[in-house]
């Protein structure tokens, strides 16, 4: 009962019940002309195909009382329905060979992208080609599927009808996301991807050029709302901001004055330079972009399949549509036996009405009918003429690659086996799980070079079944751009390598600030959301782009004054040193020498030229050996330097305190003793520190920005700040002398 209601209201009719017995009676709403094709068959192949754009009431007098009428046919999308009878009377052919009992048929109607039409359509079909009664069918043959429609906004009732009665139906250019949903639609199949795989595409598109701020334009109802809330799903999953939305209703007499000019306010002061056209087709939303095709001189505009094949579009070109990029099928190969489709006129189809109108609107040819002819005369304000009949459209064979043809082949295969010989494809064809034919894509370059017809220019492709990095390949030299420029549709400027975005608060992440990478980090791409640390090793170069190695920081011989000031001193105080030595050994014999004890003498001279000659061990580039012998050497060569000044102390100290000549604590035995015993000592300490805690080298990679120090560290230090042995001697020797001094002093004055 509900899908009677249903079917009432779509039909603009009323059923009338006699009786239980009684089928209902379903008044349909006039139609000027239904447009329909028919071929009686024991199997039938309903079509519900556009050819033309839309459906208009007119009330003339006084042949026509209110009347729909289907308005603005497109050549292209006849060829579909041409192309539709053709693969079933080839196919009908073939099965004669296999069962020459069955007979196969078609009825086809033009659907005039209209909702209400399509359902009607369907019903007229499902009935026969007499009368239409829902439930009933009055056709010998049996319907074994539906062919159609190209565009959602007809395929979609079409689909819920048809759900109803269990009928297949494969559509050849709907794709609305909702039909993929396979329990509400389980008979619905189409030939090619829904809507997400075209904006996959599209999102693909804008990040191969960088373009991460743009518009959309969308149909004003409930479908435009949906396929904008995907479409920006996507976009934002590939970091790609919408700038605005123009939402434009579905009529286009509906549309003010002042929305146009809001909408056009919206397009001229935003930044973004590329705007997305989202949805099926929309009349409207062309007459806008015609009409106001100035303000879209800068502006790159994105084409799904819905809008690249639409019939209106090809018949008539946009000037805003010139240097855009277009999402398309790739092209099938149509065979053809050269006959049934060279030079359609008319004069050979007497019965095609719908050819007879296109005749009217595309060569304004009267016809035999007066009531006709005035009819499209004064509709589309044409005075026609008298023909030859012998006036046909450019040879079909041309026409082949325009539009969406070659699908009604795939899409008569689900029925009819044979019809795949009639059209070949270099790719796979399958159905996926949600019903969807597997299909590549073509990005199109729209040009129209000296206001010339526009043409199609192949640029680009997509391969959904290839990987991801490999699915969409583009020729950007190949492209005609408007202005001659690749457009940069960008909120911010891209931030170069060495910067990073700083985002803006309250604002979409698009839009951003770019400021310089901290110290130690780097970034080494465009638009880099964050920055890299250099490792502890490496510092960022000058520009900021890439780690380099720190430079090692070291008392070198080259090119380092320091080194140089050290080697200077070093080198004079040895030389001092050498002298003084000399001088001693010359003068050996004499007496100041013996009595300045000569071997003491000459060991600290030694000592302390061996320690100016240990700074050597502190320059160049440091080994772990080197780290070892700093220390260790140094503590032995100064504790006996050191030793060998506590030994001439002790004999200065025992020599005041001496009361017999040749005295034990005088002689030359005591003082190697403290020698031998203070370095001794030293040399034990050392032995320990480098078995218990040796130095080990380390990097200091942070005292110094973009400096390494090469250091040794040691937990215990064998010398200093520790005091030697004879230091400690040495300063306690010096204390008790000078005490004793003192008193020797007094004493001897006090004697005297």
């Amino acid at each position: 009962m509900l899908l009677f209601v249903v079917v009432w209201w779509i039909a603009g009719g009323k059923a009338e019940v006699r009786g239980p017995a009684a089928a209902c009676k379903l008044s349909l709403a006039p139609f000027y002309e239904d447009y329909q094709y028919f071929h009686d068959g024991d199997v039938i192949v309903g079509g519900v195909l556009t050819v033309n754009s839309f459906v208009a009431h007119y009330s003339l007098q006084p042949r026509i009382v209110r009347s729909a009428m289907c308005m603005r046919p497109n050549v292209n999308n006849y060829y579909n329905i041409l192309k539709f009878i053709y693969a079933v009377e080839k196919s009908e052919d073939a099965l004669r060979i296999i069962a020459p009992n069955i007979t196969l048929g078609y009825h086809l109607y033009d659907s005039c992208l209209d909702g209400r039409k399509a359902i009607r359509s369907v019903l007229q079909i499902l009935s026969g080609p007499k009368k239409t009664v829902p439930n009933y069918s009055c056709s010998t043959g049996k319907v074994a599927g539906f062919i159609g429609d190209h565009f959602s906004v007809t395929t979609l009732p079409v689909a819920e009808l048809l759900g109803v009665y269990g009928y297949a139906q494969i559509s050849y250019g709907a794709t609305d996301y909702k039909l993929s949903d396979r329990r509400v639609y389980p008979h619905f199949f189409r030939m090619l991807h829904n809507d997400h795989v075209h904006y996959k595409v599209i999102s693909k598109l804008l990040k191969r050029f960088g373009w991460t701020w743009v518009g959309i334009i969308v149909s004003d109802d409930a479908g435009g709302e949906t396929e904008s809330q995907w479409l920006m799903r996507y976009l934002s999953s590939y970091d790609i901001c919408v700038a605005f939305t123009i939402k434009i209703g579905i009529n286009k007499y509906n549309v003010k004055n002042a929305e146009m000019e809001r909408n056009l306010l919206f397009v001229q002061r935003s930044s973004a330079e590329v705007i997305i056209l989202c949805g099926a087709f929309n009349l409207a939303i062309a007459d806008f972009l015609s009409r106001s095709h100035r303000a879209f001189n800068d502006k790159t505009l994105i084409l799904p399949p819905s809008w690249a094949s639409n019939s209106y579009l090809t018949g008539n070109f946009i000037p805003a549509f010139n240097g855009s990029l277009a999402i398309e099928l790739c092209p099938m190969y149509f065979v053809d036996d050269g006959v049934f489709f060279k030079k359609v006129s008319p004069s050979k189809r007497p019965t095609d009405k719908l050819l007879e109108y296109i005749w009217i609107t595309l060569l304004k040819c009267l016809t035999n009918d007066a009531a006709t002819n005035y009819l499209y005369s004064h509709i589309y304000k044409l005075t026609l003429r008298n023909c030859t009949g012998e006036d046909y459209f450019l040879n079909t064979k041309e026409q082949m690659y325009i539009g969406v043809s070659p699908r009604v082949f795939f899409a008569l295969h689900h029925y009819i086996k044979r019809v795949s010989n009639l059209v070949r494809n270099d790719s796979a064809l399958f159905f996926d799980e949600n019903g969807d034919f597997g299909y590549c894509y073509t990005i199109v370059n729209w040009r129209r070079p000296d206001g010339r017809l526009s043409y199609p220019i192949t640029v680009g492709n997509f391969t959904p079944w290839a990987s991801e990095d490999q699915q969409i390949t583009i020729s950007s030299t190949n492209i005609v751009w408007k202005n001659n420029k690749i457009p940069i549709s960008r909120c911010s400027e891209k931030c170069l390598p060495g910067y990073r975005k700083a985002l803006k608060p309250g604002i979409q992440t698009c839009c951003y600030d770019c400021v310089r990478c901290s110290e130690g980090e780097i970034s080494n791409r465009s638009d880099s959301e964050f920055c890299i640390k250099c490792p502890d090793n490496e510092c960022p170069d000058e520009r900021k782009t890439q780690c380099v190695s720190k430079m090692v920081e070291f008392l070198s011989y080259e090119n380092d004054p320091i080194s140089a000031i050290i080697l200077f001193v070093t080198t004079v105080f040895c030389f001092i040193t050498a002298v003084i030595l000399i001088i001693f050994t010359k003068f050996r014999h004499t007496a100041i020498v013996k009595l300045n004890n000569k071997n003491l003498s000459f060991l600290l001279l030694v000592s302390i030229k061996l320690s100016f000659l240990c700074v050597f061990l502190f320059l160049g580039r440091p080994v772990d050996i080197t780290c070892m012998l700093r220390q260790t050497a140094f503590g032995v060569i100064y504790s006996l330097a050191v030793s060998s000044l506590l030994a001439k102390t002790l004999m200065v100290c025992n020599a005041f305190k001496a009361t017999k000549p040749g005295s034990f604590w005088v002689g030359t035995k005591v003082s190697n003793f403290v020698v031998l015993i203070c370095s001794s000592a030293q040399v034990l300490i050392n032995i320990i520190w480098l078995t218990t805690s040796p130095p080990f080298q380390e990097l200091d990679m942070h005292s110094y920005p973009g400096k390494i120090i090469i250091q040794f560290l040691s937990f215990v230090s064998p010398c200093l700040p520790l005091p030697t042995p004879a230091t400690v001697v040495l300063s306690l020797s010096s204390k008790y002398l000078g005490s004793n001094q003192c008193a020797v002093g007094e004493k001897r004055r006090s004697v005297h």
